[in-house]
């Protein structure tokens, strides 16, 4: 058998060799496409996620925790103004804002206009008290009247889904306590102000739009 010639040899086991080659390119290419299909998969999740968070469509598609610890829907504030504030209980503008505020709910709410007060605990940690003895401490010292929700984060990785829509409608981020958002009848943002603007330079807007509310009632009567 010594007489082969070598050439032969080598063309047998190269198509051996090639062989081999093209079944584990076979295989490999199975792999990609089921590699594939599960990327497919992840990123389907994910659109759905995406498109879970774009049916949010304005504020009061939103639910939020109240102070007694209940979800609530902020569906029940469409077609009225609201004022979304983060409060704190012991902050230079406490005070003012508080009693600013409530004059507002007053004149204004509850059917046309309403303060969705937010305590936060980011700025200065000068809200530290349970949800529980926030409510008690600004209904005693302040009368205060409009809703009071649950303790949350306005700003980072944890804040509220709410206030993240709130930013990224604004363009404006809360940078400190009593950060005021305008909320349209249809849960729109129209603009938000920082602790240095007062609650009465706002009161003129507020006052137009509670007014609008109104004309537009008695034309549909």
């Amino acid at each position: 058998g010594g007489n082969t010639p070598k050439g032969v040899v080598c063309h047998k086991t190269l198509k051996k060799k090639k062989k081999k080659k093209k079944k584990k390119k076979k295989k490999k290419k199975k792999k990609k496409k089921k590699k594939k299909k599960k990327k497919k998969k992840k990123f389907s999740a994910q659109k759905l996620l995406h498109l879970n968070e774009a049916k949010q469509k304005d504020l009061y598609t939103f639910k939020v925790v109240n102070s007694r610890g209940r979800l609530v829907s902020l569906e029940k504030y469409r077609g009225s103004v609201s004022l979304v504030v983060n409060v704190a209980s012991d902050c230079g503008f406490t005070q003012d804002h508080y009693t600013d505020l409530q004059q507002l709910q007053r004149d204004f709410g509850p059917s046309h206009f309403n303060v969705l007060a937010f305590p936060c605990n980011q700025f200065g940690q000068q809200e530290p008290g349970s949800d529980k003895d926030i409510d008690a401490f600004v209904r005693r010292v302040y009368g205060v009247s409009f809703p009071l929700f649950s303790k949350i984060a306005v700003v980072g990785t944890g804040a509220n889904n709410a206030y993240k829509y709130l930013v990224e409608k604004s363009g404006k981020e809360p940078d400190w306590n009593f950060w005021k958002y305008l909320i349209d009848t249809d849960g729109n943002v129209v603009d938000a102000w920082g602790p240095s603007v007062s609650v009465k330079e706002l009161r003129p807007k507020i006052a137009e739009m509670v007014r609008n509310i109104i004309l537009k009632k008695k034309e549909e009567l």
